[in-house]
């Protein structure tokens, strides 16, 4: 069992594994308003953890550069992933896909 909270509207807009105040309402987590609110927050968290992603690496870069760390300095399986990633970026650049927030300035 599942505890929901709801806004004016009768909308889930919050789950819990506890009953309270805040969260009254017992659904079964298999309910079609419990897995639509669940497949909206974790869309909203894959896109943040893309952006978000995408801003360590831009700061592995910065740091890299600016010799506060050294390439070498990173575990291998992180070498690995970064060197990936130029790579993908080196092939794309100059590829402006309509949506795409990336670009050299940031």
């Amino acid at each position: 069992m599942i505890y929901v909270r709801r806004n004016a509207n009768g909308q889930v807009t919050a789950l819990s594994l506890t009953q309270d105040t805040a969260h009254p309402d017992a659904m079964e987590e298999t309910a079609p308003e419990v897995t639509a609110f669940q497949a909206a927050v974790g869309g909203e968290l894959a896109r943040s953890d893309l952006a978000l992603a995408r801003v360590l690496e831009d700061l592995m870069e910065i740091l890299i550069d600016k010799a506060v760390i050294r390439f070498t300095d990173l575990p291998a399986a992180a070498q690995k992933k970064l060197m990936a990633r130029r790579s993908l970026r080196a092939e794309h650049r100059g590829v402006n896909l309509i949506g795409d927030e990336d670009s050299d300035t940031v």
